[in-house]
């Protein structure tokens, strides 16, 4: 399927690739934070796991093997050698039975016999990465292939491919030349050469005899079926391998819809990387775990900088710079426990006398918006949608700092406004008091906010 059908060849080859390309790093819980861990042997084992393969080419092959077959075999042979297993030669054999039900062994094809090797993390046993099934008895214990739910769609694709190349071989006549009596191999000779050098010569004019007739041929409506059917199946495979249009090649996305879509791509592929992640895990010492370091996709990056905002905003609102960097997942982040002067609750901080305006704008916008947030926060609560209310919010907001002329243009204003809006709400719902009440909606937040934003800016 891979080698006969462009777009799956093309979808494969990207995840696999991008994902691969990823550096690895061991990392250790230690009084609840995390701690990354220099020279862990597994990690130098999947970055050199035999002779002649690099890590790379291991960690590509494996993703290619479980996106395909929605399994990936990895033999720990030593201490110091992984080998890939190829899936077509390993044969899982169950131990148990009913909901005991598991693999066992693997029984694997070697080039001349099959040989029996042990399930599990040890050395000298299989390592097995897996997808989830919907089958059940064994076929639950194996991964369930992609490719199987694309079948009836790349089958009529491939009927299609094979029809176009036998008609291209066949040849495609333009006119049909026609009279009411004979005209013998002459005349036809004779007619269709004048009708050829009337061609080349660009004549926009034909004269033929009496009782000719001409009937061009065009394109049938079967043909242009065939072209969409085409592109649906494009779209099918894109989506299944959750590739998008961007990453596989087509520009016909603009530049913000191609950056949110290389956003959505990175975000799935942090998602199917966990499965590898999990599985070398196993062979670290307890307590230390393999992840894939994703802080040098530019795609995220977008996320990265929203999250930095984010811990400002919650210091604003009354928790230490460490607890609100460790909130926002940022466990190593070089803070302390003591916010600057200048954020801490209660502390106004000198305002500049060519500014005046801009804080007591964002006051005024805080101190009349807390009823609207604390319908929000109701909403919410009621289980309904507040994606509007959310947004009507961030668009007052976004004029209020426009108009306050707080930030450095219009894009990072709404940068702050939608931080902004995001954590004040969030800070709404957990509130236990009356919402007027919390300091978020305070004139000496709208204080540090707008030296923040300024100094930002």
């Amino acid at each position: 399927t891979m080698a006969r059908f462009p777009w799956v060849w093309t979808c494969v080859r990207a995840v696999a690739g991008d994902a691969a390309g990823l550096p690895l790093c061991a990392v250790r819980m230690v009084d609840g934070k995390r701690r990354v861990l220099d020279g862990d042997p597994i990690v130098r084992l999947l970055q050199r796991p035999s002779t002649g393969v690099t890590g790379y080419l291991l960690r590509k092959q494996l993703a290619v093997d479980y996106l395909l077959t929605g399994n990936a075999y990895i033999w720990r042979a030593s201490e110091f050698e992984a080998i890939r297993l190829h899936p077509e030669d390993v044969e899982p054999v169950p131990m148990g039975s009913g909901l005991g039900q598991a693999i066992g062994a693997y029984k694997v094809w070697d080039g001349e016999k099959h040989v029996m090797l042990p399930a599990g993390s040890g050395v000298g046993a299989v390592l097995h990465v897996r997808d989830v099934s919907w089958e059940s008895g064994v076929q639950a214990l194996i991964g369930e292939s992609a490719i199987r739910c694309l079948h009836d769609d790349l089958t009529m694709e491939l009927g299609a491919k094979s029809l176009a190349a036998a008609q291209a071989t066949k040849g495609r006549p333009e006119i049909l030349l026609s009279t009411e009596g004979q005209l013998g191999p002459t005349g036809a000779k004779e007619l269709t050469e004048r009708w050829e050098a009337a061609t080349k010569a660009r004549h926009g004019a034909f004269a033929t005899g009496r009782g000719v007739k001409a009937t061009p041929l065009g394109w049938s409506p079967r043909e242009f079926e065939f072209a969409a059917r085409s592109e649906v199946v494009r779209d099918v495979v894109l989506a299944v391998f959750e590739v998008p249009p961007a990453r596989a090649g087509l520009s016909s996305a603009n530049y913000g819809t191609q950056k949110q879509q290389m956003r959505t791509y990175w975000e799935s592929i942090q998602r199917r990387i966990v499965a590898f992640d999990e599985a070398f895990s196993l062979w670290c010492a307890p307590g230390v775990g393999i992840e894939t370091d994703f802080t040098a996709v530019e795609a995220l990056q977008v996320s990265y900088t929203e999250r930095q905002t984010r811990v400002v905003t919650w210091v604003s609102l009354g928790a230490t710079p460490a607890e609100a960097a460790e909130y926002e997942g940022f466990d190593e982040a070089p803070v302390g426990d003591e916010a600057p002067q200048a954020m801490q609750p209660g502390v106004r901080p000198p305002s500049r006398p060519e500014e005046p305006q801009g804080d007591k704008a964002l006051a005024a916008y805080l101190a009349e918006a807390a009823p609207r947030y604390a319908r929000i926060a109701t909403a919410a609560a009621e289980g309904a949608d507040i994606d509007l209310l959310v947004g009507w919010e961030t668009e007052r907001l976004f004029g209020v700092l426009s108009d306050a002329r707080l930030t450095s243009g219009p894009a990072d204003a709404r940068l702050w406004a939608e931080e902004l809006v995001a954590v004040t709400v969030e800070a709404t719902r957990m509130a236990e008091g009356p919402v007027a009440d919390l300091e978020a909606f305070s004139a000496a937040r709208a204080s540090r906010l707008a030296a923040q934003i300024r100094e930002a800016a």
